[in-house]
């Protein structure tokens, strides 16, 4: 029962809410079907003329005389979900029980979703993959606490979100060193975007992107290694990077020699011409030389957004799509006449 309030339903709902709902582990996978199908509002006779569909969709056919104790959980919920697809209710409700299946079945569910959807029926959606929301709702809620905070369409709701859990947008964000992230051994002091030179939340993607990272050693004859990651408003790695020469343009002695105390200052370019436009965050850690060995782990300490350019806008009005929108180098000959 809510909470408070009321919940008003119109046509057969069918529910997805956790691995395993209504089954029972004694049972074989072919009679949990029928167990499952009953619960959730199927005849026998429905359930016997969809039953090889079942089997089929759910991709655990060798297993299905098995007892449902002896599944993984991943075999489970492929059983479970196929079930409620084929149900076909005028509402369709799923809480991320998706986050359990592999790639393939990802896949093939939410192809399933995207057709129900599309038949004119109603698909709750309740879920963490923001690339999947975007995908196959055109509207989302977002709830804090069991409170609705902002409602709209996907793509809004889901920038909403995630600069919720950012830093906030900004050029630059300093500490003192007694409050700053770190330990004994070395202490953030600033990270910043700069674009022509200038500390900038906002800078133009066919412009250069200096990241700053500011540091305090503070323990002495110890290396240090400085990296990042870039991740979009989707929370997509877009790459990461560090000072080691294997994936720096430009060598860094500093990271292959020891550190005395002091103030370090580790910088880096993102080239123009690369990054879409769109909100971008930087997550900055500090090893000893190795991923083994972290000091500092700050994700998503800082987000800028990555504005259009008007050279881009002269040929072309539409969306760029993709992660990335570099430049390349195209050129066309004629090999006959």
């Amino acid at each position: 029962q809510p909470t408070s309030g009321q919940v008003q339903i119109k046509g057969r709902l069918s529910s997805l809410l956790e691995v395993g709902t209504g089954f029972h582990p004694d049972l074989t996978g072919r009679e949990n079907i029928y167990l499952n199908g009953t619960i959730l509002g199927m005849k026998k006779k429905e359930i016997d003329l969809k039953l090889d569909k079942i089997i089929a969709f759910s991709g655990v056919e060798k297993f299905i005389d098995t007892p449902i104790k002896r599944f993984s959980s991943g075999m489970s919920v492929r059983l479970a979900f196929s079930v409620a697809a084929h149900l076909d209710p005028e509402i369709l409700l799923i809480d991320e029980v998706l986050a359990v299946g592999d790639a393939e079945f990802q896949k093939k569910c939410l192809g399933k979703i995207n057709k129900v959807a599309k038949d004119g029926r109603t698909v709750i959606f309740v879920s963490h993959n923001l690339n999947a929301i975007e995908n196959l709702c055109d509207n989302t809620i977002v709830l804090e606490n069991g409170k609705l905070i902002k409602i709209g369409a996907s793509k809004d709701a889901i920038e909403y979100y995630l600069s919720k859990e950012n830093k906030g947008i900004s050029g630059e964000i300093f500490w003192t060193k007694q409050n700053s992230p770190g330990d004994s051994r070395v202490r953030l002091k600033a990270v910043r975007i700069l674009s022509s030179e200038n500390i900038c939340s906002d800078p133009i993607c066919d412009k250069d992107i200096e990241i700053q990272v500011d540091y305090w050693n503070l323990e002495p004859n110890k290396r240090r290694l400085v990296s990042i990651h870039l991740l979009n408003n989707m929370d997509q790695m877009i790459f990461s990077s560090s000072n080691l020469s294997s994936s720096s343009l430009t060598y860094d002695k500093w990271c292959y020699q020891d550190y005395p105390i002091g103030l370090f200052r580790t910088k880096c370019i993102i080239p123009k011409n690369l990054l879409n436009p769109g909100i971008h965050s930087i997550s900055v850690f500090i090893n000893i030389h190795g991923a083994r060995d972290i000091i500092i782990r700050e994700k998503k300490i800082i987000s800028f957004e990555v504005k259009e350019s008007s050279s881009y806008r002269t040929e072309f009005f539409g969306k760029w799509h993709g992660i990335i929108r570099p430049r390349l180098a195209w050129n066309t000959t004629q090999l006959d006449k």
